[in-house]
C-alpha cells in the first residue's frame, strides 16, 4: 500500500518478486524476492514500490486474540509475536519452504469436513516455522 497504513492485527507478508522499499515505523527494508516482513499490531508501514515492477505477494492478517488461543505455556506465540517488528531475507530454500506453507493455509478453505481444522494446523505450523 502505497500510504502510510497500520492495522489492528499483525502481518505476515512474503514478497514473491523484486519490487522497491518498504518502511517499517523509522527503518526502511528493501523489498525483493523472498523477503519476509513481521509487522506487529498497530505499526505504521508503508510500501514503496518502484513502477516498472510487479509487486507480488503473499499477506496473511491475524489477532492478537488468535496468537493467545493457539499459545501454551511452553510455547508462547503471543509474547513472540507482540515484540516483533523483522525483515528477514529467506534463502531460496527457505523461500520455497515458506510458500509451501502459506499455499497450504490459502488453499485448505473448503467447506469440507475437517478442512477448518487441517487450515488451523497449517496455520500454526507456519507460526512456529517463524518463531
Amino acid at each position: 500500500m502505497s500510504k502510510h497504513h497500520f492495522h489492528d492485527e499483525f502481518e505476515i507478508l512474503l514478497s514473491l518478486s523484486d519490487a522497491g522499499h518498504v518502511f517499517i515505523e523509522d527503518k526502511i527494508y528493501p523489498l525483493k524476492k523472498g523477503t519476509l516482513l513481521l509487522i506487529k499490531d498497530t505499526t505504521l508501514h508503508k510500501t514503496i514500490v518502484e513502477s516498472s515492477h510487479t509487486y507480488e505477494r503473499y499477506v496473511i492478517h491475524f489477532s492478537n486474540s488468535t496468537l493467545e488461543r493457539i499459545s501454551t505455556k511452553n510455547t508462547a506465540l503471543s509474547s513472540f509475536f507482540s515484540d516483533l517488528n523483522t525483515c528477514l531475507q529467506l534463502s531460496n530454500d527457505e523461500f520455497i519452504f515458506f510458500i509451501s506453507k502459506i499455499k497450504k493455509v490459502q488453499t485448505c478453505n473448503s467447506q469440507e469436513f475437517g478442512d477448518d481444522i487441517l487450515n488451523n494446523t497449517y496455520f500454526i505450523q507456519l507460526l512456529i516455522e517463524i518463531a
